[in-house]
């Protein structure tokens, strides 16, 4: 659901990592708080 979202706004490339990042974070239990900021970091 939030890949979706982000993939819509940034492009594949710069998804790839984000990806990984939220599917970690996710998984662990944590939510929409921590992937948002995961993606500024990851963002060029």
């Amino acid at each position: 659901m939030i890949k979706d979202n982000h993939e819509v706004n940034h492009p594949p490339d710069t998804c790839q990592r984000g990806r990984i990042s939220i599917q970690y974070r996710h998984d662990r239990g944590v939510n929409i708080i921590y992937p948002s900021l995961t993606f500024l970091f990851f963002e060029p």
